[in-house]
């Protein structure tokens, strides 16, 4: 090794490279097709590595300097080339929206995955021959692979903010040339000039494909239609979503659910501009002139229903989108109105290219906010007297439930305490979702969900808060935070029977469908329980724990495919399921392959004793399924205190992995001690994970209210031990290992990967049903196992070699 500074920095940007592909091919999978392939990036990127490290151990002749070099800076260069050549080629098909064994989409969804990962794989042989095939110190090699990927979920979310996905994609490809350049400098101490060139020509293309509009290399469609092109007022992606505006002709209003009396009247025509979310999520903003009564026409439409009894009070909007339920507010004479937006583009598109057009953000009497409806509520001493979320969440997310990584902490038990208890005395909490009257429906777990949460405040009577009303296929639920009074429900009946909306809850009156009647008849936990048991539907209150509000279709009935399935949401749980199910047995597939493959190939030629390598073989498999339990479901949990997932995948997933990656460098200085020694630290790893997982709901609770470098903070403080203790693991392993059988190592890493997939997925099967903190602790339950491989590994290192 001529330069080991270079070839420390190969790994480090290799590795970098990595992490940002797998953070924007999230994004790109998600306005593709629907969100439930989203979380596919996380098993392609453990797929991929996978595949390297059984064809570095498949395919490997005796390693030497020279065949090191070779491999390390042509695989760098193919991963260069591979991540905007894949990018194009995925952008340009046609995505299925689900794992059909019988369909012939499968096809397509394989080479899409096969184009997503392919990326993952030349990156995967570049780390594998780094770690397994050269003399540098495995803990110290492995601590910067890990330091390269913490950076990198950072670099991706920044990215994201300044380029588009394809430019994105130019730039690491310009990176990853580097990282060519930097291990042809590192091995024989001379530079690639491919790799120079290559460096210059994809950052020159980044820098002239961000300057054009439509790029060079362009998303042309979002959930499998096109993206529009004329009249367009914005186009810009940030980390969590794609939005794009474009100018409209003057036509009548939009309406969610309108109600009967726009039909004996002349609506007015209002000139909006449309807005689309990801290519599923639908908002307008419309042109406003300042006059309240102008917007007269939003009175007719059901989502308005809380503004019918305290519409004249103090308003919070959550989920501002293009403004409309601002001038709802605003239309029934609010005294003052908090808009709360996530969405930094949407913000970003009121107070500036269209503050003339809606002239929302310049009055007094309006406050537009820039953060997480949670938190900002936690945070506030404001009180309102109603807090309208009406159809937060697009339905690309619902339908996917848990696979999304996008659930949010606005449907939980414990957020809807929070508004509840924002509220001023009467006051009202508004919810529009779904409905649908023969056919199982978000309104239906919205109920249980406000019968949950009011039982816990103590309410004796539920039902004497609430009222169900519905136009269409969409349902406004109002949630008291006392009993409505008579004045109240005689107005809202008033209005009902005026628009000709359909009363499905209302205190007094015995909701018609019989699911709902039971749930509202619930006087306790246990008869809420018993009366929200289906056998195919999850009904029950989502929680913190179990934050999956959308994910409605359980498990076990994922082959079910009658009439009662076939709408709404649920059809996009069912094809989420589908997907779930099938991807889970082509893992369990694979799992099998990558440990029984090589041993059909090669027999028992990896050098080790049957003990010693059924010990080595536990050992990887175990660490690779538990550092994944662990990692997603902290990803998860973290969402709710840090307002979006992919933000929480961005700082949770750096934190963690900048602290293996720290854990691995002090490995080498422990990988000496004595095997009784070391026997501990799994078990010692093990109950870090279960505190961490029995704390970590307390610290939500006491941080949500905090600013958000302060949960950044607290997300740092819980991650950090948890991955430091996590760290070495791995390069004590493999250091061991070397001992024995060089060349075995790489065949562990690809092992380590495939069981990395298992964990992947079945974390997600285990939050859906026993809940997060269920994940960590069967996570924590991996590294106690670990102790047992791990006594046998390095008790027996030195041993003759067999």
């Amino acid at each position: 090794m001529q330069r080991p500074a270079a070839f420390y920095l190969g790994v480090f940007l290799i590795t970098l490279c990595t992490l940002v592909h797998q953070v924007v091919a999230t994004r790109i999978i998600s306005v593709l097709t629907w969100y439930h392939l989203a979380f596919l990036s996380i098993s392609l990127a453990m797929l991929g590595m996978t595949a390297a490290g059984l064809y570095v151990y498949l395919g490997a002749p005796v390693p030497s300097p020279q065949r090191t070099r070779r491999v390390l800076v042509s695989h760098s260069l193919w991963f260069a080339l591979s991540l905007p050549l894949c990018h194009v080629a995925l952008i340009s098909l046609r995505l299925p929206d689900a794992v059909r064994p019988w369909s012939a989409d499968l096809a397509t969804l394989a080479l899409a995955v096969g184009l997503a990962g392919l990326p993952f794989f030349f990156a995967g042989v570049v780390v594998a021959v780094a770690l397994t095939e050269t003399p540098l110190p495995t803990g110290r090699i492995y601590g910067f692979d890990l330091l390269g990927a913490a950076l990198g979920c950072l670099v991706a979310v920044s990215l994201l903010g300044v380029l588009d996905p394809s430019s994105t994609y130019l730039a690491i490809g310009s990176g990853a040339a580097v990282a060519a350049l930097a291990f042809s400098v590192g091995v024989e101490g001379r530079a690639s000039r491919p790799a120079a060139g290559l460096a210059l020509l994809l950052g020159a293309l980044a820098v002239a494909n961000s300057a054009t509009y439509p790029d060079l290399i362009w998303v042309s469609r979002m959930n499998g239609m096109p993206v529009p092109t004329q009249n367009v007022v914005l186009d810009r992606w940030n980390n969590h979503s794609r939005v794009v505006a474009w100018q409209g002709e003057e036509a009548a209003p939009f309406f969610w659910g309108p109600g009967r009396t726009l039909a004996t009247g002349r609506l007015p025509e209002v000139r909006s501009v449309s807005i689309q979310i990801d290519g599923a999520a639908y908002t307008a903003a419309t042109r406003f002139d300042g006059d309240p009564k102008s917007v007269g026409w939003v009175r007719h439409d059901v989502t308005s229903l809380g503004h019918q009894i305290r519409g004249r009070g103090a308003i919070a909007v959550i989920g501002v989108g293009g403004g409309r339920d601002l001038l709802t507010a605003i239309g029934f004479g609010a005294d003052r109105v908090v808009g709360i937006e996530v969405n930094g583009i949407l913000v970003d598109l009121l107070r500036e290219r269209l503050r003339g057009f809606t002239r929302l953000v310049d009055r007094d009497d309006v406050t537009l906010v820039h953060d997480d409806g949670r938190s900002w509520m936690a945070g506030t001493d404001q009180r309102f007297d109603l807090i309208q979320m009406a159809l937060i969440d697009t339905f690309a997310s619902t339908s996917a439930g848990a696979m999304s990584l996008t659930e949010n902490g606005l449907y939980t038990r414990e957020a809807w305490n929070t508004f509840l208890e924002r509220l001023n005395p009467h006051g009202v909490f508004a919810l529009s979702r779904y409905y649908h009257p023969r056919r199982i429906s978000e309104a239906a777990r919205a109920v249980s969900l406000a019968v949950d949460t009011l039982l816990a405040r103590g309410s004796e009577n539920p039902s004497d808060h609430l009222v169900l009303a519905t136009a269409g296929v969409v349902s406004t639920l109002l949630v008291g935070r006392d009993p409505l009074s008579p004045a109240d429900l005689g107005r809202l009946r008033a209005v009902i029977e005026q628009e000709g909306f359909t009363p499905v809850a209302l205190p007094g009156q015995p909701a018609q469908d019989p699911i709902l009647r039971r749930i509202l008849e619930a006087r306790s936990a246990e008869g809420l329980a018993a009366a929200t048991r289906h056998p195919h539907f999850d009904l029950s209150a989502s929680s913190d724990d179990r934050p999956f509000f959308f994910n409605m279709l359980k498990l076990s009935a994922w082959r079910s495919l009658s009439d009662e399935l076939m709408g709404g949401v649920v059809v996009g749980n069912l094809r989420a399921t589908q997907t779930l199910v099938g991807l889970l047995l082509v893992v369990l597939l694979l799992t099998a392959a990558t440990i029984l493959g090589p041993l059909l190939v090669r027999g028992r030629r990896h050098g080790l004793e049957t003990r010693t390598f059924v010990a080595s073989t536990s050992y990887f498999s175990l660490i690779g399924l538990g550092f994944m339990l662990v990692e997603i479901g902290l990803i998860q949990k973290f969402s709710i205190l840090l307002g979006h997932p992919i933000r929480s995948m961005a700082i949770t997933l750096m934190s963690m992995i900048l602290a293996t990656g720290l854990g691995s460098l002090a490995s080498d200085r422990i990988a000496a001690a004595p095997a009784w020694r070391l026997a501990w630290l799994p078990a010692l790893a093990a109950l870090c994970i279960a505190a961490g997982a029995l704390a970590v709901q307390g610290a939500i609770d006491a941080t949500m209210a905090a600013p958000l470098a302060v949960r950044a903070a607290v997300v740092v403080g819980f991650t950090f031990p948890i991955g430091f203790s996590l760290g070495a693991f791995f390069p004590i392993g493999l250091a061991r290992l070397r001992s024995r059988s060089p060349v075995v190592q790489s065949w562990m890493w690809g092992l380590n990967g495939a069981l990395g997939v298992l964990g992947s997925l079945g974390s997600i099967v285990i939050g859906m049903t026993l809940g997060i903190r269920a994940c960590l602790l069967l996570g924590a339950a991996c590294y106690l196992l670990l102790s047992v491989p791990a006594w046998h590994l390095y008790r027996r290192a030195e041993a003759p070699v067999v």
